[in-house]
């Protein structure tokens, strides 16, 4: 009798929030294949982008603070606004509070914490 050894295969998942790095900020992939190894019909997957995604929200304390989350969304979600809704749940979920205001990196408010982000760190190189 010979023992038949079965390799154990893993989905190739999309990488979460806690994976992502800002460098995976725009890609885009498919979904994950299938769990028996089988390839997928890519054409019935939508395409998810990774964006990144800033709340102005409530700490605990009651002090208004930004959460930043990078979040898969379809193009529909995109357009339906879906995707700053899941940055909300997340930073709920990390102890943010309401009132909670989202916007994602191509908004202005973003440019504009790109513009401030630099100056501060202008300022702490000149002290």
């Amino acid at each position: 009798m010979s023992k038949k050894v079965q390799a154990l295969t893993t989905p190739a998942a999309a990488p979460t929030a806690g994976d992502a790095t800002f460098a995976d900020v725009g890609e885009t992939t498919t979904a994950a294949a299938s769990p028996q190894g089988k390839p997928t019909d890519t054409a019935d997957k939508a395409k998810v982008t990774y964006l990144r995604v800033f709340v102005l929200a409530m700490t605990a304390a009651g002090n208004p603070e930004f959460f930043t989350a990078i979040v898969g969304a379809t193009a529909e979600e995109i357009a339906e606004k879906k995707h700053l809704e899941k940055a909300q749940r997340k930073a709920s979920v990390e102890g943010y509070r309401w009132p909670m205001k989202s916007f994602d990196q191509n908004s202005a408010a973003a440019r504009q914490l790109d513009v401030l982000a630099g100056r501060q760190a202008d300022a702490m190189s000149r002290a």
